[in-house]
C-alpha cells in the first residue's frame, strides 16, 4: 500500500498495512528486496525463544531476514525478489515483538505462553484452522495440547480427505475459517504479477475446475464401475500430504492407468505400462549420488565443495559420507547440512582478485637516499653485519649506526616530501624499508660523534643551571616553566628538523652554510655570500632567547663569584652547541 511517502512494496499488500519510513531509521528511504535482507536474526530469534542456528545440529527457524519477513505474512516459499519498504522491513523483522498473551485461536483462560510459534506450527495451523499466527507468537501449555489435536487429523485419511474437501467446497467443520486481510490478488499497479494467487490457506491449482462429481464418472467408465469412487479431490500440496493420503491416493493412480491401459491394450496392460515406464526411466538416486561425490573428489575450491556436498548431505548418514570419501569430517558434513537449509549459501560470489602492488622503484629509491643520509647514519670503523637476500645470497658489509628513531625518520621524511611537492609511499612501506636496511641504534654517542655528544651535555648542564636559579629565588615558575620548554624545543630542533633547512645559500644566516662556515677572523676562511641574510628563523632564534633572558638574570646579581660561575657556564655550554 502506497503512503505520503510514496513507497509501496510487495510485503505491504501481504501484510495488510501501509507502507513508509521507519522512525528510528529516518535516512532509510529506499525499497529492498528480501533477497538483500542479510541482516544477522539469530539474536532476535534467541530473544523470542526460537532457534537461531548457532549449533550445527539444530537448524535456524529462518534463513535470513528475508525470509523471516516472507514467515511473517504467511509466504512459506518466498520470492527473493518481492520488494519491503522500510517500515515493513523492521516491523516485521528484527524489531518485531511478540504479543504477551497466548495467541492461539481457540485459546481460553489466563494461561502465559510458554513456547513460540515456529514456521512448521505456523504453517500446520494455517492449514488445519485457516489463522494465521506469526511465527515468534506465544502459545501457552494448554493449547499446545489443542495444536497436536488439531493437527493430529493431519496424518489421519479420513480426516485429511474431510479437510480437503472442505477447502474443495467451503463446507463447514463446525468453525469459521476466519479471513486473513491480507490474503488477496494484487491489482494491475502492484509490483507483483496478479495472476499469482496469495491464499496460503490452501496452495491447490487453480486450473483444475472438474468437480468430483464428473471425476467418479470418467472413473466409472473407464473401470467399468470396478473401482471404488473418489471420496475427494486432491488438491493441496502433495509433499504436505499424510502417509496414509499419498497411499490412497497412488492406489487409485494405478487403478485408473491400468484400466485406460487395458482399454488401449486388452489384457496387455502390464506390458505396455513396462514400455512406458522404460522410455521415461531416469538414472537412479545411487547413481547420480556416486556422480556427484565423484565431481565433490575433483572439485578444489572449498566453497564449491561444500554446496556440492550439500546435495547429498542429508541423503545419506554420516558414517555412509564417511565410508565414501575417506578422510572427511563430521564438521564439513554438518556445514554442508546447514548450507543445505540455507538459501543464500547457494549463491556462488566470485571473489575479487586483488593483485599485490609493487613498489614504485623511483619512490623506494628517493626514501633510501633520505633514509641513508649521513645526517641520519653513519658508518663504524669497527665490526660488521650481514644482508640476506631474498635469493640466499648473504654479504658482509660494516656496521652502520642509525642515529634517529625510525618514527622520527619517517615523520621528517613526510615533512620533507610536502615540502617539496612530492608523493611519497605509505608510512607501512616506509617502516618496511627501515626494518629491511637493519642499522643499529645508540644513544650513547661518545666515541662516535664527540661533537653531538657534547651538545646534548651542553643543554644538560643549561637545564640544571636553570633549576639552581629557581632554587636560589632568582627566577619566577612562570619563567623557569617558559625558559625549560624553549629549552627543550631547541634541543629537539636542533637534533631533527635543522638538517633539513640547512643549504648552501640561504637568506637565514643560521641555515647558510657559507656564511655559517667563514672565519670572521681570517679571510683565507671566508666564503662570502652574494645575498643579504634578511631572514631570521624563529625556532633557531629559541636558543638565543633563553641565552639573553639567564644572562639578565645574572647581571642583576652582585659582583661575586656565583656570578662569573654562571656567566662561565652559560658561555662554555653556548661553545659546545654552536660548535
Amino acid at each position: 500500500m502506497e503512503n505520503e511517502d510514496g513507497l509501496k512494496c510487495s510485503v505491504g499488500h501481504y501484510a495488510g498495512s501501509s507502507c513508509g519510513l521507519y522512525k528510528p531509521y529516518p535516512k532509510e528511504t529506499d525499497l529492498k528486496i528480501l533477497g538483500d535482507c542479510q541482516r544477522d536474526i539469530s539474536l532476535h530469534l534467541h530473544a523470542i525463544k526460537l532457534s537461531g542456528g548457532h549449533q550445527t545440529a539444530v537448524t535456524a527457524a529462518a534463513d535470513s531476514e528475508g525470509s523471516l519477513i516472507a514467515l511473517r505474512i504467511g509466504l512459506f516459499r518466498y520470492d527473493p525478489s518481492m520488494t519491503v519498504c522500510p517500515f515493513h522491513r523492521y516491523g516485521l523483522g528484527i524489531h518485531w515483538k511478540p504479543p504477551r498473551k497466548c495467541t492461539y485461536p481457540s485459546h481460553e483462560g489466563a494461561q502465559k505462553p510458554q513456547k513460540a510459534v515456529n514456521a512448521e506450527m505456523s504453517r500446520n495451523i494455517l492449514k488445519c484452522l485457516g489463522v494465521l499466527l506469526v511465527i515468534g507468537s506465544g502459545i501457552c501449555k494448554g493449547c499446545l495440547k489443542s495444536y497436536s489435536k488439531d493437527i493430529s487429523s493431519l496424518d489421519n485419511e479420513q480426516d485429511s480427505l474431510s479437510h480437503y474437501a472442505v477447502c474443495t467446497t467451503g463446507e463447514s467443520l463446525g468453525y469459521n475459517l476466519r479471513e486473513h486481510g491480507h490474503l488477496q490478488y494484487y491489482d494491475n499497479d502492484s509490483d507483483v504479477p496478479n495472476s499469482q494467487t496469495l491464499s496460503q490457506i490452501s496452495t491447490y491449482s487453480d486450473e483444475m475446475e472438474t468437480t468430483l462429481q464428473n471425476a467418479n464418472e470418467v472413473l466409472k467408465m473407464v473401470t467399468g464401475g470396478k473401482a471404488s469412487p473418489l471420496r475427494a479431490q486432491l488438491r493441496t500440496d502433495i509433499s504436505s500430504a499424510g502417509e496414509s493420503t499419498i497411499r490412497y491416493y497412488k492406489r487409485k493412480a494405478e487403478e485408473s492407468v491400468d484400466s485406460v491401459l487395458n482399454l488401449i491394450a486388452p489384457g496387455q496392460s502390464s506390458n505396455l505400462k513396462q514400455l512406458i515406464t522404460e522410455s521415461t526411466k531416469e538414472p537412479s538416486e545411487d547413481d547420480l549420488i556416486n556422480t556427484i561425490l565423484r565431481i565433490y573428489e575433483e572439485t578444489t575450491n572449498n566453497q564449491l565443495c561444500n554446496q556440492i556436498l550439500s546435495v547429498v548431505s542429508k541423503k545419506l548418514t554420516k558414517d555412509e559420507i564417511m565410508q565414501r570419501l575417506p578422510g572427511i569430517t563430521k564438521y564439513k558434513i554438518d556445514q554442508a547440512r546447514l548450507t543445505s537449509t540455507s538459501i543464500t549459501a547457494l549463491d556462488m560470489k566470485d571473489r575479487e582478485r586483488r593483485p599485490r602492488e609493487k613498489m614504485d622503484e623511483e619512490k623506494m629509491q628517493h626514501a633510501i637516499n633520505f633514509f641513508f643520509d649521513p645526517c641520519f647514519t653513519q658508518i663504524v670503523s669497527y665490526g660488521t653485519r650481514e644482508l640476506e637476500f631474498d635469493t640466499g645470497e648473504k654479504i658482509r658489509i660494516p656496521d652502520v649506526i642509525r642515529t634517529v628513531c625510525h618514527a622520527q625518520i619517517v615523520q621528517m621524511y613526510l615533512a620533507f616530501c610536502k615540502e617539496n611537492e612530492f608523493k611519497p609511499l605509505g608510512k607501512s612501506s616506509l617502516f618496511k624499508i627501515l626494518k629491511a636496511c637493519a642499522a643499529s641504534k645508540r644513544k650513547n654517542l661518545h666515541g662516535l660523534d664527540n661533537t653531538a655528544a657534547d651538545g646534548v651535555e651542553a643543554f644538560q648542564s643549561l637545564h640544571t643551571f636553570l633549576n639552581t636559579l629557581k632554587n636560589h629565588s632568582l627566577m619566577s615558575a612562570e619563567l623557569h616553566k617558559e625558559l625549560t620548554t624553549a629549552l627543550t624545543s631547541s634541543r629537539i630542533y636542533l637534533k631533527t628538523d635543522y638538517k633539513l633547512h640547512i643549504q648552501e645559500s640561504d637568506l637565514c644566516a643560521d641555515h647558510c652554510i657559507n656564511w655559517s662556515l667563514s672565519d670572521s677572523n681570517n679571510e683565507d676562511f671566508q666564503n662570502p655570500c652574494d645575498h643579504i641574510h634578511s631572514l631570521k628563523c624563529d625556532r633557531c632564534e629559541l636558543l638565543k632567547e633563553v641565552c639573553t633572558e639567564l644572562h639578565k638574570i645574572i647581571n642583576k646579581m652582585d659582583n661575586g663569584i656565583d656570578k662569573d660561575e654562571y656567566t662561565t657556564i652559560i658561555s662554555e655550554a653556548m661553545k659546545k652547541i654552536l660548535r
